[in-house]
């Protein structure tokens, strides 16, 4: 597991799995939290398994709405695809042909 930043703020960053062997596929999860509080840790788990069976996994955090400059639509901001196109152009040596976004959302 490598960890990359995709901006300025300490939150954004994420957490890389790479599998032995790749089946070409991507997957994203977001930590729930209501978009204030959680970590990407917590998908630790999940990850590796899924890292296991092939997919590359990221899991991210993303800015936490626990101050008034980090109110929605900041966390929207973070988790966009456009955002994660760091994932393509970043020391990553594995060139990312399918993305699958997994979201987790508690209290709701």
């Amino acid at each position: 597991m490598k960890t990359f930043n995709y901006g300025k703020d300490e939150l954004q960053a994420l957490d890389l799995y790479q599998p032995k062997e790749w089946n070409g596929k991507t997957l994203v999860l977001i930590h729930g939290g209501g978009w204030w509080q959680g970590d990407k840790g917590k998908e630790k788990e999940v990850a590796t398994g899924l890292a296991i069976e092939g997919y590359q996994v990221a899991a991210l955090n993303y800015r936490l709405a626990t101050q008034a400059k980090n109110l929605f639509p900041t966390q929207d901001e973070d988790v966009e695809l456009p955002t994660l196109g760091f994932l393509k152009i970043s020391q990553i040596s594995r060139l990312i042909t399918s993305l699958l976004l997994v979201a987790q959302q508690v209290d709701i």
